[in-house]
């Protein structure tokens, strides 16, 4: 009997927040109440669909659990500065970036006011869209992984 390939557990459970559209809807509510922990949100469905896009492109080495692959000639992102130089680098690119920033609000509880976001939200929104349409679907990542798996056991063979 041959092994059922599955998906990390880390991708079903992402996948599941995508689907339910989570992030978005919290941001939405808080934005004007409490605009940092929106753009903590924005990061935080950033970072998932980055995740998931390493994962499918590199699944055979399992959850990417640490941001290392965060660089301007990495695909997706390489995508993104082409088609918009300036989401890249508000979301990316130096300390005043929203990856910069969310790691400010994480570990001090900066409070960033709404203008001061106000800047963070379209180019988030817009490299949100560009990461949703161009993620593989469930059934994609399920057949590379499948494949992925053949592939390992005819090496141990």
């Amino acid at each position: 009997m041959s092994k059922q390939s599955g998906l990390h557990q880390r991708a079903y459970s992402s996948l599941k927040l995508l689907d339910e559209q989570r992030y978005q809807a919290r941001a939405s509510r808080l934005f004007t109440q409490e605009p940092s922990l929106a753009v903590l949100l924005l990061w935080c469905n950033i970072e998932v669909l980055l995740r998931l896009h390493k994962y499918h492109h590199k699944i055979q080495d399992g959850w990417p659990d640490k941001l290392v692959f965060i660089r301007a000639n990495w695909g997706p992102l390489k995508h993104i500065k082409g088609l918009d130089v300036d989401a890249y680098n508000a979301i990316f690119v130096g300390q005043k970036s929203l990856w910069k920033q969310r790691d400010v609000i994480a570990h001090t509880g900066k409070y960033i006011s709404e203008d001061e976001v106000n800047h963070f939200v379209k180019h988030a929104n817009f490299v949100i869209n560009i990461l949703s349409s161009n993620l593989p679907t469930r059934e994609d990542f399920l057949s590379k992984k499948r494949r992925s798996d053949a592939q390992k056991n005819r090496k141990k063979k």
